[in-house]
């Protein structure tokens, strides 16, 4: 029976190229699973709002164009006063297209903020100026222009054109 035996130096170069393979691997990262997570909730659309005019006269009136809501949304609009103070309007339910309309009048003048909260998660802001009132016109007085006027026609004074004959007046009898 022969007896085979591995030349040392054959065992040597496997094992060093294991080792060799072994290390280079080390590095690398292995592809590993990733836990399934919940699909999430698609971004609600960003709301926009216009308002109309940006700036105008105190009393006059301003609409406030929402859109980007979602049909049913129920909207408030907080506005902010020059004052600082805050003013919470009445509900507005959107339209199946997802839009607003408000109109909104105010005799302050000054730098408004109006945000538009949806129990929806919709929100928006805009801002406007209010200018001061004009004021009233005056009350219109009729203007007067002078003409040269011709002097005033005198009325002829009414003279006999034949002169009467006299009559003898009546003598009284005793």
């Amino acid at each position: 029976m022969s007896s085979y035996r591995p030349d040392v130096r054959n065992v040597i170069a496997v094992a060093v190229l294991a080792l060799l393979l072994s290390a280079c691997s080390l590095g690398k990262s292995q592809p590993t699973p990733s836990p399934s997570l919940p699909p999430t909730p698609s971004p609600t659309p960003a709301a926009s709002l216009t308002i109309t005019p940006q700036t105008g006269p105190a009393f006059g009136t301003f609409a406030f164009d929402l859109s980007g809501l979602q049909p049913g949304e129920i909207v408030r609009f907080t506005i902010k006063l020059p004052t600082g103070k805050d003013y919470v309007g009445p509900p507005h339910t959107a339209a199946s297209d997802g839009t607003v309309t408000a109109k909104y009048s105010t005799g302050t003048a000054g730098d408004y903020t109006v945000t538009a909260n949806g129990d929806k998660g919709s929100m928006a802001q805009a801002m406007f100026t209010v200018t001061p009132a004009s004021p009233p016109p005056h009350t219109a007085v009729p203007v007067i222009h002078h003409f040269a006027t011709p002097t005033p026609t005198r009325r002829p004074t009414p003279r006999p054109t034949v002169k009467p004959t006299p009559k003898p007046t009546p003598k009284k009898t005793p």
